[in-house]
């Protein structure tokens, strides 16, 4: 029978090892013992079995602790909840009770590390387990990721078990007390409930964990229900995000540009480089929808340096052409520009291709102060020595700081399309803010320009306070190259028809 134990797996096996061993010491001690009675062996056998007894059963227990438990936070983990869901479903049915699982996940938690280090996110982690015990007394808890959680909550209905799940979640975004201030970070939730076809661990822990998605796709700090419409969801987003790699991969991806133009001089004084992709159907895919799943795919830094490159080539033609020297601005993503060696890779490309740095924009969002200052500084820093200008995109909408304004080498500062939009919505702050915006600029020596600029209301008043670069579809909507460079050939008779129209 011990024969047999022995092969089998997990902790059986170890554990018949262990009677085993502690049966063989004692056939020795009392072996010895009948052959030399007058030596004190069987007592000193006993001993040494007790003492491998108790070792291999501790290490054990140690081993199954470690499987089942998360060694920062001590809190059980996923796999713990799986060996136990056969018991919660037993409990649930025989107390005619339900049962949820809340899925949470905090919102943004790689800035802390990033911000603060790591320690003092595992510090953070600590804390939230704490807070976790104390605002749930129940042993179905567990972390099952860097800043995943789950709770199994029961109660006598549906109803009740959310009000707790909301409990909980709104209790996890107070503020936590740190040496240097108050640290506020969000927690979103999903929540889904066992039932007649979820009756499975994993289908539960699926469907909450797209719950969590949810609410973090709707801004975060939120709880949300589990829906079937999550799901054709969560396909289609991996659908599109298989879509987008092939076209990446095979090059699909297209670059549309839209002139900016100096009313000042009536001229065009450069154009923005705008990436677009039309799938295998033919339908044109917004850059608000595919740019996110970009991110979340890791391609968004491929893309980048696509439009970087494919403009550096543009600039090129339109040089040695009838359109003349025609600077182009690229957007980079946060990720890219905070992604190790992201300045020499844009410096490379820009060798590679042969195009004047002066010809190259590159436009950077307010978004980057939120991340790694240093980094971002450092690599804008570095571009700027190398003779490229550096645009600070929607500025307004995000968290811009006078330190950074004055201390990153900037050229220019977009004034987002929302404050253009405003200028005549009969808010009576726009006005005032827009105005400001311009003179804050020329104070520190920067240009602007007015994004989203569709009437001559509004270009009369950009120009009329000293924004005279104007980009939007008053003058022209993003046109492909060919397009482009037939608007850049003619573009003083273009310029003129629409400043004599409006």
């Amino acid at each position: 029978t011990l024969r047999e134990a022995m092969r089998t797996q997990g902790r059986e096996k170890s554990r018949y090892r262990t009677i085993g061993l502690f049966g063989l010491s004692m056939s020795g001690a009392i072996g010895l013992q009948f052959y030399y009675p007058l030596l004190p062996m069987y007592s000193i056998g006993y001993l040494l079995g007790c003492c491998v007894l108790h070792t291999f059963v501790l290490e054990d227990a140690k081993a199954e602790y470690r499987v089942l438990h998360d060694r920062l936070t001590g809190l059980p983990n996923s796999s713990f909840l799986f060996e136990k869901f056969p018991e919660i479903v037993r409990d649930a049915r025989n107390g005619d009770c339900s049962v949820g699982l809340l899925f949470i996940g905090l919102d943004n938690f790689k800035s802390v590390n990033d911000c603060y280090g790591y320690r003092q996110g595992d510090t953070i982690l600590r804390r939230m387990a704490h807070r976790l015990r104390i605002l749930v007394q129940t042993r179905y808890l567990a972390r099952s990721g860097a800043d995943r959680f789950q709770v199994v909550l029961t109660a006598r209905n549906r109803e009740a078990v959310a009000s707790q799940a909301k409990d909980i979640q709104t209790a996890l975004c107070e503020p936590y007390a740190l040496r240097h201030g108050a640290l506020h970070i969000g927690a979103s939730a999903g929540l889904a409930f066992l039932d007649a076809d979820c009756d499975d661990w994993n289908e539960l822990f699926y469907r909450a964990e797209l719950a969590m998605f949810d609410a973090k796709s709707s801004g975060g700090s939120a709880l949300s229900l589990y829906a079937e419409s999550m799901r054709s969801c969560a396909l289609d987003k991996r659908r599109m995000e298989t879509a987008l790699r092939e076209a990446v991969e095979k090059g699909a991806l297209t670059v549309y540009y839209q002139p900016k133009v100096d009313v000042s001089k009536n001229d065009v004084a450069g154009c923005e480089a705008l990436v677009r992709w039309r799938d295998a159907d033919g339908r044109w895919i917004s850059p608000a929808v595919f740019i996110p799943a970009a991110e979340e795919a890791g391609l968004v830094t491929r893309i980048d340096m696509f439009v970087l490159r494919t403009a550096c080539r543009q600039v090129l033609e339109w040089k040695r052409g009838d359109a003349g020297a025609v600077p182009v601005a690229v957007n980079m993503s946060v990720r890219s520009i905070l992604s190790a060696g992201f300045a020499d890779r844009v410096i490379r490309i820009l060798k590679e291709e042969g195009a004047p740095p002066s010809l190259i924009d590159i436009e950077i969002t307010e978004s980057c102060f939120m991340g790694d200052v240093d980094a971002a500084f450092s690599a804008v820093s570095r571009l700027h020595e190398a003779g490229l200008r550096i645009a600070l995109d929607d500025f307004g909408t995000g968290y811009s700081s006078l330190s950074y304004l004055s201390a990153m080498p900037l050229s220019t500062l977009k004034i987002d399309k929302s404050f253009v939009d405003a200028i005549f919505s009969g808010k009576v702050t726009a006005q005032p803010l827009v105005k400001s915006i311009i003179s804050l600029a020329a104070s520190l020596g920067m240009g602007t320009v007015a994004e989203g600029v569709e009437d001559r209301g509004q270009l009369d008043f950009l120009a009329g306070n000293g924004a005279n670069v104007i980009q939007g579809y008053l003058f022209s909507k993003p046109l492909c190259a060919e397009e482009c460079t037939e608007y850049l050939r003619d573009r003083k008779a273009r310029i003129a028809a629409v400043m004599q129209a409006a």
